[in-house]
């Protein structure tokens, strides 16, 4: 600690090493002093010094977010997640599987399909996707309200 630290709040210490070490310049508006968000934005680096018209957007209507939920958002606008991606390429295979066997099968026999197609799937994910495309198997058994006379 240097002789200037001592003549500090402990807070701003505090703040100055954070900034130093992630995104939590982010926040320096939030703070009341005054000279804390004059010396934070200008040792500002990077994507924070970039987006520095974006951040009195967040202040000023009182919206707290972590630094890192700001980033992860920016990141998923960039690029899609890895799950997103493989789930567009398997329902694109879910459906070819499921035209090709007459719109009979089920969840489970779409599964199989695609393991004897050597692509590795679970289960669960074909259930979850049948369900977003809104397609079932066939089932057995008669159709309608017999038992009322």
């Amino acid at each position: 600690m240097s002789f200037d630290d001592e003549l500090r709040p402990p807070e701003l210490v505090d703040l100055r090493r954070l900034t130093s070490l992630s995104g939590a310049s982010f926040f320096a508006a939030e703070l009341d002093w005054p000279h804390t968000r004059r010396s934070v934005h200008r040792r500002a680096q990077g994507p924070l010094r970039r987006r520095r018209a974006d951040l009195p957007v967040l202040t000023d209507h009182d919206c707290k977010i972590a630094p890192s939920t700001y980033y992860a958002h920016h990141k998923r606008r960039a690029a899609p997640a890895a799950r997103t991606v493989r789930d567009a390429e398997l329902r694109r295979l879910i459906t070819e599987a499921y035209q090709a066997n007459y719109r009979v099968y089920g969840a489970r026999k779409v599964w199989r399909h695609l393991n004897r197609q050597d692509v590795a799937v679970a289960r669960c994910t074909v259930e979850r996707l049948m369900r977003e495309l809104g397609i079932t198997g066939a089932v057995r058994g008669k159709k309608g309200d017999h038992h009322h006379p």
